[in-house]
């Protein structure tokens, strides 16, 4: 898979010289995908270059990488905000501190238009098969350094990054500004959302609460499913979860989905499933089973193991719904984002969670993410506290959608000011902690 970028750097005094007042600061304009032949498997975004330039040294700052040049674009306060659980979390998955970045270039040929690197990415990349080649071609125009293009970094056997045309332009440079339609995505403010996950991401303990609809092709009328979702983050940026839905309340036919409960319960790369359902004569007792198995393996058998062995639905549903399967395929990124949009603090994004998961049962999510501001470390900060709007389609029938908002329970007013308070996970983590029987064995109390 070949991952294909042109990024465009528009001054803001060419804006101002042609009279274009749509632009009023130096803007990126960025197209990405994977097939530049397909315009439909292409992304493109436009914004302020300074909005996505602090995005850059946000990130670069949580992995320890030392750009001085970006240190003014970052517009968040890490002396404010405490971040160390989420670099736990890069240095689990991205470590740059333990590179010899001597090992780095192999070799370094100088041509009279173009440079080109034999880089030593292996490494730094965490692989063992990854091929190296880097040329950086530019081109000249009236004195003026018209464009850098990087091709044919392979980062794995499979996936070659190709960065066909930075273009770094000026007001003496003939410039081909892009035509933006209703095709492109604006994303400035970007800075602002990224800011509000970290700050939110950067809290120990989370209780989400919502109501969801569930519905399935006209199988049975729209059911009602309130949730609750707990999370503890540990220190070393690992973390444990417990989530439960309850379809109790529901007056739907028994033959139909005969669920009453189901809890998860995750730690350590293993989820517990405890789920509890009616049965015998006319569905008056309640039985109750449990299941412990790996990530993995819930991900792959997404289907069984909340509709079927958590919800029971009946098998003239499930029989209709899609299988899903996981694959190992790398994410084609230009499939997953399909809108992006933002309104004052809130942002509609819809996902492709199929391509993003590598299951292919799963649809569309759509939600509306909302900033609101909250006292943290004795300063006000913007944070992700509500979700105002959720749909996902799955395997072709279900549909899920957002009854009440999701909101942060975990949060409450303190003279006037919302503060994050902690959530108590000890009777979740001692009840996975002691849960003694075999993996992937059905236990039935």
């Amino acid at each position: 898979m070949v991952h294909s970028i042109d990024l465009k750097l528009i001054s803001k005094e060419y804006f101002i010289k042609n009279n274009i007042d749509k632009y009023n600061e130096d803007y990126l304009f960025i197209t990405y995908g994977t097939n530049p032949n397909n315009p439909n498997n292409l992304i493109r975004m436009y914004t302020p270059a300074e909005d996505l330039l602090s995005v850059i040294g946000t990130l670069t700052k949580l992995l320890n990488i030392d750009l001085s040049f970006l240190n003014n674009y970052s517009t968040f306060d890490f002396n404010d905000i405490d971040t160390e659980q989420i670099k736990n979390l890069f240095s689990n998955n991205t470590s740059l501190t333990n590179i010899d970045f001597n090992n780095l270039l192999n070799e370094m040929i100088i041509g009279s238009d173009k440079l080109e690197l034999d880089l030593n990415l292996s490494e730094l990349l965490n692989t063992t098969n990854a091929s190296t080649k880097l040329v950086l071609s530019v081109e000249e125009k009236d004195n003026y350094k018209a464009y850098i293009s990087l091709d044919d970094l392979y980062i794995k056997e499979d996936t070659r990054l190709d960065i066909n045309k930075v273009s770094l332009l000026k007001d003496s440079v003939n410039i081909t500004l892009p035509n933006v339609d209703s095709s492109w995505y604006d994303i400035s403010s970007i800075d602002e959302l990224v800011a509000g996950l970290l700050v939110t991401a950067s809290n120990k303990s989370y209780e989400i609460s919502g109501e969801v609809t569930l519905e399935a092709g006209g199988f049975f009328n729209a059911l009602s499913i309130p949730f609750v979702v707990k999370v503890n983050v540990f220190d070393d940026g690992s973390f444990a979860l417990y989530a439960n839905l309850n379809y109790d309340k529901s007056l739907l036919a028994s033959t139909v989905i005969k669920g009453k409960e189901t809890s998860f319960y995750y730690m350590d790369g293993y989820i517990i499933i405890d789920a509890k359902y009616k049965g015998g004569f006319l569905n008056l007792s309640t039985y109750h089973e449990s299941v412990k198995v790996t990530v993995e393996e819930f991900l792959g058998n997404i289907k069984y193991y909340i509709f079927d062995f958590g919800m029971r639905l009946s098998d003239l549903i499930l029989n209709s719904m899609d299988s899903s399967t996981t694959n190992d395929n790398v994410i084609d990124a230009s499939l997953v984002l399909e809108d992006y949009s933002s309104n004052g603090n809130d942002y509609n994004i819809a996902l492709n969670i199929g391509e993003l998961s590598g299951i292919s049962g799963m649809g569309t999510l759509s939600t509306t993410i909302s900033l609101d501001e909250i006292l943290y470390n004795g300063i006000n900060v913007d944070a992700i506290i509500s979700i105002s709007s959720l749909s996902l389609d799955m395997f072709d029938i279900l549909e899920i959608t957002l009854n009440n908002p999701i909101t942060l329970t975990n949060v409450k007013e303190v003279g006037g000011h919302l503060m994050f308070t902690d959530v108590d996970m000890t009777e979740y983590i001692n009840y996975f902690n002691n849960y003694n029987y075999k993996i992937g064995e059905i236990h039935t109390y």
